[in-house]
C-alpha cells in the first residue's frame, strides 16, 4: 500500500508514532506530546496557548469540523479522518480520536493507512468542492457529508466511525508487528455477528413478505371447490390469523426499530468505539511515558488523564456490552416465539395437505401448487430459525467473553 504521506509537500512519519494534544472547552492547546510538536513543525511556545486550529489545512470540508464540533460538544466521543497542516504548509493525514473531558477535549491520532482512507480521501475532495460550488453552511454541509455517509453504507456516522476505527487499528497492528488484544478481536468478531444478525432479521421478514398472499389465495382456491372447498376454506382463516400474530412480533425486529436487533447493533458499534478508543489511549500514554524529550508540560499529570480515560472507556465498553447480552435475551424469547408461531403455521399446512389429498388431482390441481410452495418455504424458514438461534448462542458467548476480559481489565487497572 503506498504511504498517504509520500506525496509532495507532505511530511512523514511512522506508522507506529502516536499523537497526543489537550485543548480546554474553547480549543485551545494545553498540552500535547513530542510527536505533535514535531510533526505540526512549530516550537512550544507557538502551540501552548493556540487554537488547535493553527493545524487546520484548507482542503478539510468545513463539514468534518462540524460533526465534530456538535457531538464533542453533546459529550460524544467522535473519531475522525483530518488532514492538517503544518507551520511551514506541509500536510499531514491522520485519524483522531477526539474524547471530551471535564475541562475540555484530549485528541489521540494515528496515521491511517487502511482502504477506507483511501475512499475517505475522495469523498472529502468531492465534498470540498460542493461546498464551494454550492456555497453550504457548515450546517448544510455537514448534513450533505451524514447522508454521503449513510450512502456509503452505514446507518449513522457511529457506524461509520466503528467500521474506521476497527479497520485501522486492524491495519496499524499488523503493520508494527502489533499483536491484537484479546478483548479488541472478540469486539470485531462481536461487530461481524452483529452484522450478520441484522442481515438474518431482515431476511426472515422478507420470507414472510414472500407468503403473504398465501391465505389469500388458499381462500379463493377453497371458493372454486364449492362445498368440498369449505375445510380449506376454515384452514386459511386459521393461517391468516397466526400470519397476523406473526407479523406482529416480526415488526420488533425490524432494522429501524427501537429494539430487537437495531438495539443491539448500536450497543455493539458503541462497544467497539469504547475499545477501540481505550487502545489508543493507553498506546498513547505508553509512548508518552517512553518520550525523552523535555517538554514545558506535566508529563506525569497527562499520562494520568491518558491512563484514568482509558480506564473509564473500558467502563463504559463493558455497560455497552450488558445492553448487548440483554438485548439478546429479549430477542432470544423473540425467535422462541415466532419457533412456536411457524409450528402452528406448519400444522395448518399439513392439515391443508390432508384436506388437498382428499380431493380428486383435477380439482385440487390449484390447492396442491400452493401446498408446494408452503412446503418451500417452511423448509427455508426452519432453517432460518435454527441459524438465528445458532447466532444468538455465538454471540452471547462472545459477549459473555468479553465481558470477562473487560472486567479482567478493570479490576488490573484498580489494583
Amino acid at each position: 500500500m503506498s504511504d498517504p504521506d509520500a506525496s509532495a509537500g507532505s511530511v512523514q512519519f511512522d506508522i507506529g508514532e502516536v499523537f497526543f494534544s489537550r485543548t480546554d472547552k474553547r480549543g485551545i492547546i494545553r498540552a500535547g506530546n513530542t510527536v505533535f510538536r514535531r510533526v505540526a513543525d512549530f516550537d512550544w511556545p507557538e502551540l501552548l496557548g493556540a487554537p488547535h486550529k493553527i493545524v487546520r489545512h484548507p482542503d478539510m470540508p468545513k463539514a468534518v469540523f462540524r460533526i465534530l464540533w456538535d457531538r464533542i460538544q453533546a459529550g460524544r466521543l467522535t473519531c475522525a479522518y483530518v488532514k492538517n497542516r503544518t507551520k511551514g504548509g506541509q500536510s499531514y493525514w491522520v485519524f483522531a480520536v477526539v474524547t471530551p473531558i471535564e475541562d475540555g477535549y484530549l485528541s489521540v491520532r494515528v496515521k491511517p493507512t487502511s482502504p477506507l482512507f483511501a475512499r475517505v480521501q475522495q469523498v472529502y475532495a468531492a465534498h470540498l468542492a460542493r461546498e464551494t460550488e454550492e456555497d453550504l453552511s457548515p450546517e448544510g454541509s455537514a448534513a450533505a457529508m451524514l447522508e454521503t455517509i449513510r450512502g456509503l453504507g452505514y446507518a449513522d456516522y457511529d457506524a461509520f466511525m466503528a467500521a474506521a476505527i476497527s479497520t485501522e487499528l486492524k491495519q496499524r497492528d499488523a503493520a508494527i508487528g502489533q499483536v491484537e488484544s484479546e478483548r479488541y478481536g472478540l469486539l470485531r468478531r462481536l461487530s461481524e455477528q452483529t452484522e450478520e444478525l441484522g442481515g438474518q432479521c431482515d431476511g426472515l421478514t422478507r420470507q414472510f413478505e414472500a407468503i403473504r398472499a398465501v391465505p389469500i389465495n388458499l381462500g379463493i382456491a377453497a371458493a372454486s371447490l364449492g362445498d368440498d372447498g369449505r375445510p380449506i376454506a376454515v384452514i386459511a382463516e386459521n393461517y391468516a390469523m397466526m400470519c397476523r400474530e406473526v407479523f406482529k412480533k416480526l415488526a420488533t425486529l425490524e432494522s429501524d426499530g427501537s429494539g430487537g436487533h437495531s438495539a443491539i447493533a448500536r450497543a455493539a458499534v458503541l462497544a467497539m468505539n469504547l475499545g477501540g478508543c481505550a487502545q489508543v489511549l493507553e498506546e498513547a500514554s505508553a509512548a508518552f511515558a517512553a518520550e525523552q524529550e523535555t517538554i514545558p508540560v506535566d508529563r506525569a499529570e497527562e499520562i494520568g488523564r491518558l491512563t484514568a480515560l482509558a480506564a473509564r472507556m473500558k467502563e463504559m465498553a463493558l455497560d455497552s456490552l450488558r445492553g448487548v447480552c440483554t438485548e439478546l435475551a429479549v430477542l432470544a424469547m423473540t425467535f422462541g416465539d415466532l419457533e412456536r408461531l411457524v409450528a402452528g403455521l406448519d400444522v395448518t399446512r399439513i392439515l391443508c395437505r390432508v384436506e388437498g389429498g382428499r380431493l380428486p388431482p383435477a380439482r385440487a390441481a390449484d390447492l396442491i401448487d400452493i401446498i408446494e410452495s408452503l412446503d418451500t418455504f417452511h423448509t427455508g424458514l426452519s432453517e432460518r430459525l435454527a441459524h438465528l438461534d445458532q447466532l444468538t448462542e455465538a454471540m452471547n458467548a462472545t459477549g459473555g467473553a468479553l465481558g470477562a476480559d473487560e472486567r479482567r481489565a478493570v479490576r488490573r487497572q484498580a489494583a
